[in-house]
């Protein structure tokens, strides 16, 4: 049962938890021990516990959840502050089949990378994986109105940063 489960919640979750992790250490090696330390710790709880999930959408915030906990860790550990990474690999949304897609990919990660942790994790949320505002409070357990000032400053905050890349 268990083996079954986790491998079910591999293909249906694994990219949310790794851009999940992503989105707070910027750094795609990082992302995958943040991934693979989610679901250890997702095996752990099943087995251990005999915790049980509601449903997908509980599952997927529970990840979601311990893969942003993680990545707050790990960032703040002795670890990444003297860690370099040589390139990125995450994909982005955009056309990179052309040298216009690449260029208005390389200004997203930039943008998104100077935003603080916080904002960039309301972002990931928001945005790539579709949370209300509601369901991002309840995740990141702030206020409601939190999350929309943060959302609301990122924002402009990007639309910025995009506007001075573009010139």
């Amino acid at each position: 049962m268990s083996e079954k489960f986790i491998g079910n919640a591999i293909e249906k979750f694994s990219d949310t938890v790794l851009r999940a992790a992503h989105s707070i250490v910027l750094n795609r090696t990082m992302a995958e021990d943040i991934y693979s330390d989610v679901y250890f710790e997702l095996c752990k709880t099943i087995n251990c516990s005999n915790y049980k999930f509601a449903n997908d959408t509980h599952l997927k915030a529970w990840l979601i959840r311990v893969a942003i906990n993680k990545a707050k860790n790990l960032k703040y550990s002795a670890v990444s502050r003297y860690s370099v990474e040589l390139h990125e690999n995450i994909a982005a949304t955009t056309n990179t089949n052309t040298a216009e897609g690449i260029a208005q990919k390389l200004d997203v990660e930039n943008a998104l990378s100077q935003l603080n942790e916080k904002e960039r994790a309301i972002v990931y949320l928001h945005y790539y994986e579709g949370y209300s505002f509601k369901d991002i409070a309840v995740m990141l357990l702030e206020p409601d109105s939190t999350i929309r000032s943060l959302v609301k400053r990122a924002r402009d905050k990007l639309k910025g940063m995009l506007d001075d890349s573009r010139g």
